[in-house]
């Protein structure tokens, strides 16, 4: 799990109404692609005040894979851990996700939400 340093963790800790993660896969090419499309179009602004997206991936795949740049990120996610983190392991992701932000973000945010990758998000219903 995160180490908690880093633009992604001073943009969380900011405070928000409503965290958005959405949880990513390298699987196939299909799940890479649909992880690129949410980042590149709804998880962007703009969006309502209060609302932040964070893309939530594992270390099967690059950052500049999902984000198009080598560059840290504010809005990625890596899950770290000794467990397989890969498709087929779709809870324990979801779980390292949620305990993680329960023992570390739990006053960043008044909301939490958990979304896939193959899922729309219409954040302006959120506001």
């Amino acid at each position: 799990v995160p180490a908690g340093q880093g633009k992604v963790f001073d943009r969380l800790r900011q405070g928000h109404e409503v965290c958005v993660f959405v949880l990513t896969t390298s699987a196939s090419e299909k799940h890479r692609a649909d992880a690129r499309a949410i980042y590149s179009t709804w998880a962007k602004q703009p969006r309502p005040a209060g609302v932040e997206v964070f893309m939530v991936k594992d270390n099967s795949w690059a950052l500049e894979d999902l984000t198009g740049s080598p560059e840290e990120a504010d809005d990625v996610l890596t899950l770290r851990g000794n467990v397989d983190l890969g498709f087929l392991y779709n809870s324990v992701r979801s779980f390292l996700l949620w305990r993680y932000l329960a023992e570390n973000h739990v006053s960043d945010c008044r909301w939490f939400v958990k979304v896939d990758a193959d899922t729309f998000l219409n954040l302006w219903a959120l506001e």
